[in-house]
């Protein structure tokens, strides 16, 4: 398995002013994130739809669904101009870049606990969102029921 890696295993190693010096660490390291990572994304996508097309009027399920892709298209833009605001403020004072191109010189850990951070922030977004949140459709038939019996 060989060691940890990270700073301190490339530090151990001598590569740490050696961008291209590969570090004994093995690959099973990133199993475990891209396991929830793409677990995640399979039933984000499902849910998703199901939603759009439960709660949504019939008409509107289908541009719901292609809004929800546009939406996606968005974060990845906006996970961009993360990437490079934070590439360009942690270079203030001349210091090293959270995400430089040398992962030996670089802090991506703090980088990570960043995310972290503003992920914590966006799950306590959801939480406040799925209180306030009523389901369309009983709303929607109750209006509709009190219509039909006058």
């Amino acid at each position: 398995m060989g060691s940890h890696g990270g700073e301190h295993g490339a530090i151990k190693q001598g590569f740490y002013d050696d961008p291209t010096g590969v570090v004994d660490m093995s690959i099973v390291w990133l199993l475990p994130y891209n396991i929830m990572t793409g677990l995640s994304e399979a039933f984000f996508a499902v849910a998703k739809n199901e939603f759009f097309y439960c709660e949504f009027p019939k008409s509107m399920s289908s541009i719901a669904t292609s809004i929800g892709q546009v939406g996606m298209s968005l974060s990845s833009l906006l996970a961009s101009v993360i990437l490079s605001a934070v590439d360009s403020l942690s270079r203030i004072g001349g210091k090293e870049s959270w995400v430089s191109d040398n992962l030996n010189k670089g802090h991506y850990d703090y980088y990570f606990w960043f995310l972290a951070g503003l992920s914590t922030v966006n799950v306590l977004y959801y939480l406040f969102c799925s209180k306030s949140y009523g389901p369309f459709k009983s709303e929607f038939n109750e209006d509709n029921s009190d219509e039909r019996e006058e």
